[in-house]
């Protein structure tokens, strides 16, 4: 009865009267009248078409998805997931409705009841994966943990790579970002240590978790980090397994495992933001604060970051992030990470930065008379062993002169190195440390203050050297009869200046002269035999004893 004396006002245009009428008559049951004259006209004129259907709300008793039978679902979920062709909802609405009749189906009375039906709680998943991806449906629908962040320092650190969020101009003025690599501890979100480059590779994860273990001087008990291919590289040299007791990967494509996005998030927001240079969040991001203002920033390209201010600038913000209140406490997250002890995650000493943190060549080289030679980087680097500070040790050279080693350094001290060799069962064994390979000037003029001496000490150890290596060969010689003086032959004296050849000759022989006859002669029954034998003129010529020169020699 009211909507008739509606329309019957309406149609003379007295619209006050309506409007009256709908006041008097506000909250009956069963229908919803706009409250506006131009809307409740429409509603009118919808009546007037559509009869009674046009005051029913959709939302009562749900009218129009319960026509939908179970074989007609089916083909509707079909055309909402169908990619050749893919369909709009107006054009699977028409679709439908175009084949219903043949099928006994009952038509949908209108656009908005196919979506009621496709955003049902069991509908939706069916074809979600088929139009958004499969990822983003098992985000959208997949259980998640509830978890607690841990209640000690260094309980779990995170690393992770992400761009550095603040512009640049590099050498030809042009307009550039870089990458970064940060590693956070989860407790108290300190950023503990990072490193600037171009791609997340194995180095600069390499450097970012060197640092973070020198600001903690703690190992940390576990580390979570990504599936990026450097991790791998990382943990296949051991890094990871020297540092913390359990590493992991995160599941892929589940930035919600890892609390360091959530940290990074805020740091961008929070710290970063108030750079103008800042190159905005993810381009994921809807809110308009986190996208740059690209034409201030074209317009002052003169002014932005050089490479090394833009390192100054990110390491000012870092230290504004971890002197900041941590969100949950009010505590500033630097006095937080202080604050706390964990019994479970030792000290480093300076021995476990050597075993963690210096590399190893991955072949070995030889050291030869010129010491041995390894390539860091592009940059040669040359060692030799010394017995004492600026003496080389020359006993330790005539024995390992020509054999391979691997070689330990650290890449950021180049002024020492240690030398392994490799044993039977493939273990690398300590053998020395070396330094760097001891220069002199070629000049007379340039030459400092004792190299001069040095010189003439290293010309006489050289000769020594070559000394050592004649008797130690002689006597092999000797001993087994194949020396040439045992077969009527005479050994090539050294090849030296004549200055000293004939002392260092006279030495040579001196220490060799038990082996000029042969070896059997010296065994004490042959001796005393020969001694039986001998007539006193068949002795050699008494010869004078020169008691000055044996004087000389004590």
């Amino acid at each position: 009865s009211v909507i008739h004396e509606l329309v019957k006002y309406f149609a003379t245009g007295d619209r006050k009267t309506a409007l009256a009428i709908l006041e008097a008559n506000r909250g009956t049951v069963g229908h919803t009248l706009p409250h506006s004259l131009n809307r409740l006209e429409d509603k009118v004129r919808q009546y007037q078409s559509s009869g009674f259907d046009a005051l029913i709300s959709g939302k009562v008793g749900n009218r129009n998805t319960l026509k939908i039978t179970a074989e007609a679902s089916q083909q509707i979920i079909a055309l909402k997931r169908s990619r050749t062709p893919v369909y709009t909802d107006w054009q699977i609405f028409n679709k439908f409705n175009s084949t219903a009749a043949e099928k006994g189906w009952e038509q949908l009375k209108s656009i908005r009841s196919l979506k009621q039906f496709l955003n049902q709680p069991r509908i939706e998943p069916l074809w979600y994966d088929a139009v958004h991806g499969e990822l983003k449906s098992a985000q959208r629908y997949s259980r998640r943990h509830q978890t607690e962040l841990p209640k000690l320092r260094d309980a779990l650190w995170y690393g992770d790579g992400t761009r550095l969020n603040l512009y640049y101009r590099d050498d030809d003025g042009k307009m550039r970002t870089k990458m970064v690599y940060e590693v956070m501890d989860a407790y108290s979100e300190v950023l503990l240590g990072y490193f600037i480059s171009d791609t997340e590779d194995h180095e600069a994860q390499y450097h970012a978790y060197r640092m973070a273990i020198q600001t903690a001087l703690h190992k940390p008990y576990e580390i979570v980090h990504d599936n990026q291919g450097g991790h791998k590289k990382v943990d296949s040299q051991g890094l990871f397994k020297q540092i913390c007791h359990i590493h992991r990967p995160t599941s892929p494509h589940n930035p919600e495992s890892k609390t360091i996005e959530s940290a990074f998030g805020r740091f961008q927001a929070n710290i970063l933001h108030q750079d103008w240079r800042f190159t905005g969040q993810n381009i994921t991001s809807k809110k308009m604060s986190s996208r740059p203002n690209l034409e201030f920033i074209n317009e002052n390209k003169d002014k932005l970051y050089t490479l090394t201010e833009l390192k100054n600038a990110y390491s000012e913000a870092r230290k504004q992030w971890n002197e900041s209140a941590h969100p949950a406490t009010g505590i500033p997250r630097i006095e937080m990470y202080r604050n706390s002890k964990n019994p479970k995650t030792p000290e480093v000493s300076p021995s476990d930065m050597v075993e963690i943190f210096w590399l190893i060549t991955g072949e070995p080289c030889t050291f030869t008379s010129q010491g041995i030679e390894i390539t860091v980087k592009g940059n040669k680097y040359r060692y030799e062993v010394f017995s004492s500070p600026g003496v080389p040790d020359h006993e330790w050279r005539r024995a390992h002169t020509l054999q391979r080693f691997y070689t330990k350094y650290d890449p950021y001290d180049m002024t020492s190195v240690r030398l392994y060799r490799k044993d039977d069962a493939g273990e690398l064994r300590f053998e020395r440390v070396a330094e760097p390979y001891m220069k002199i000037h070629r000049a007379k003029q340039e030459q400092e203050d004792g190299e001069d001496l040095i010189i003439r000490r290293e010309r006489e150890a050289n000769l020594n050297d070559r000394m050592e290596r004649q008797i130690a060969a002689r006597t092999i010689e000797a001993e087994h009869g194949v020396a040439p003086e045992q077969n009527g032959l005479r050994s090539p004296k050294l090849n030296i200046p004549a200055a000293k050849r004939d002392e260092l000759q006279r030495q040579c022989e001196r220490r060799t002269k038990k082996y000029s006859r042969n070896p059997e002669e010296y065994q004490t029954a042959r001796v005393d035999k020969v001694i039986s034998l001998t007539t006193y003129d068949e002795l050699e010529e008494e010869t004078d004893f020169d008691t000055k020169k044996a004087a000389n020699k004590l």
